[in-house]
């Protein structure tokens, strides 16, 4: 009931008046019972990307002589354009800022409707959020049991009922997020949703969620027999929800780049195609070298990427499907011109931009870009398995399949099946990761793609692509020939210069 709830706080995609958002929240509130129903300002004006919409009702209780008011409060977590701006508000210190603010504008509406509606004596409180809106009330949820209090009621820890749904981490251990206090807090979390790892928990981040996790079933956690069954009890009753979404997860397959297949991108067998794997790998990697730390994330990338994040997914719904060769050809592109180059450089960007769904290149944007094709020229395998395995990723995500799987497993609509106990430790694992240089000899002959930074004992991604006129030689380290394929296969054990020698056709041995 807690998703439903929920669900229903979502801006209303039939109403154009924004006061008219929350109608589905009110009008289940009142199948419910609940009175004195009430939307903040911010659901009633189009979202911004630090605005935080919410609804609250309450109702009268007597559990056994005790008089109660039960307060609902559900925050929208869907319908709510640029807001998602904020995820990527992380700030320099403390927990995460773009969730943290919300969380106290989510206090403040729950102090004045308190007040308003001269509620007093005890409640119990009712609190539910999806994706952003799940973060912002685990952090709500967190503040309570850490001591902040309400005018004019009293709350017992056992009172509140924190439901979180797909939540992205917002707290900090420091501040004693796994403390048993804060056992009233149910965080549902499907490790296949990018959206749970949007604050990385890597380290020089360590974010983390107040409360314990409950994961939703996967193959690599339950094993395939029960994850079998399990998922055949899911998809029984995502037949039931009024969905366009199938489930997609089991057909993710890591991608890497082909220089002798005509189709340039093929599957990589080489890895187990593991969905949950691959993001770690992504958000990791780009991480370590593109983020650095918070400090150095806040003062070089925070608002270009909540500039470009809030423009891309404004109007997500009129996005079309990008495909990974369409993004491989756009690199191909880059490493032909000089980086200084910017008369060539801006159209690339632009056409990368629209890609995406990026309508106008600002300079902000442009900035988020260009950070964006640096890490995708570096990494072109995770970058293809990306943009190949999209709409994979974005149905992870999708609030039917949460539903779904939740009343697979709920006694009100089907006898649940009891769980085996997960077999696969989810924590993360701290890892060195190392840059490969990269240094080109015979530029005028061809280029390279790939270098940066890997995980230790890791394959490193590196493409060697001569022009039509040049021909490669092999890759060298420390002035020994390491390999004579365009795709080098290089195991990273710490920092190291590769030089990619290339020259030009037919002088192979002519001159040597």
């Amino acid at each position: 009931m807690s998703l439903n709830l929920e669900l229903s706080s979502w801006g209303s995609p039939t109403q154009a008046d924004y006061l008219f958002k929350s109608n589905n929240a009110k009008a289940l509130l009142a199948k419910l019972e609940f009175k004195d129903f009430e939307a903040n300002d911010d659901f009633k004006f189009k979202p911004t990307k630090d605005s935080i919409g919410a609804v609250l009702a309450n109702k009268k209780l007597k559990v056994g002589k005790e008089d109660y008011t039960l307060l609902a409060l559900a925050i929208r977590g869907g319908g709510y354009e640029s807001e998602w701006g904020s995820n990527l508000t992380l700030g320099t210190s403390g927990q995460h800022q773009g969730f943290d603010t919300a969380s106290q504008d989510i206090l403040t509406f729950l102090d004045s409707y308190i007040i308003k509606h001269k509620i007093q004596g005890k409640i119990k409180l009712w609190l539910t959020g999806y994706s952003r809106a799940a973060a912002t009330a685990n952090l709500v949820a967190g503040s309570l049991n850490n001591g902040r209090t309400m005018p004019q009621v009293t709350l017992n820890p056992t009172d509140m009922y924190a439901f979180c749904f797909e939540p992205p981490a917002g707290t900090l251990e420091s501040f004693e997020a796994k403390n048993d206090k804060h056992h009233n807090i149910v965080n549902i979390v499907n490790l296949n949703d990018i959206v749970t790892k949007v604050a990385p928990n890597s380290e020089n981040f360590e974010f983390v969620r107040y409360g314990e996790d409950t994961t939703l079933p996967t193959k690599e956690d339950v094993g395939d027999t029960q994850y079998n069954l399990l998922r055949d009890r899911m998809l029984r009753e995502l037949e039931q929800i009024e969905s366009l979404n199938d489930y997609l997860l089991d057909e993710f397959k890591w991608k890497k780049i082909s220089l002798i297949d005509k189709s340039m991108i093929v599957n990589d067998n080489s890895k187990d195609d593991i969905l949950n794997d691959y993001l770690k790998t992504f958000i990791n990697t780009f991480t370590a070298e593109e983020l650095m730390n918070r400090d150095y994330y806040v003062r070089h990338h925070q608002e270009d990427l909540r500039e470009i994040m809030a423009a891309v997914l404004g109007d997500a719904a009129n996005k079309k499907i990008v495909y990974g060769r369409e993004a491989f050809k756009i690199l191909l592109d880059l490493k032909k011109i000089s980086p200084q180059n910017l008369i060539l450089k801006r159209p690339l960007l632009q056409k990368f931009g629209q890609l995406i769904g990026l309508d106008d290149l600002t300079e902000l944007n442009s900035s988020a870009l260009e950070l964006l094709l640096d890490f995708m020229i570096k990494h072109p395998n995770l970058t293809v398995t990306l943009f190949e395995n999209l709409q994979i990723i974005g149905n992870a995500h999708q609030p039917e399949i949460c539903l779904a799987w939740l009343r697979s497993q709920d006694k009100n609509y089907t006898t649940p099946l009891p769980l085996l106990q997960h077999t696969r430790d989810n924590k993360q694992v701290e890892k060195n990761y190392y840059k490969t240089n990269v240094v080109v000899d015979g530029e005028e002959y061809g280029n390279i793609l790939g270098g940066g930074v890997t995980a230790e004992n890791e394959k490193a991604e590196l493409y060697a692509i001569p022009s039509e006129n040049g021909g490669f030689d092999g890759w060298m380290r420390d002035n020994e020939l390491i390999s004579t394929d365009l795709a080098c296969d290089y195991t990273v054990t710490g920092e190291a210069t590769l030089v990619a020698k290339i020259s030009a056709r037919g002088d192979d041995n002519a001159e040597k």
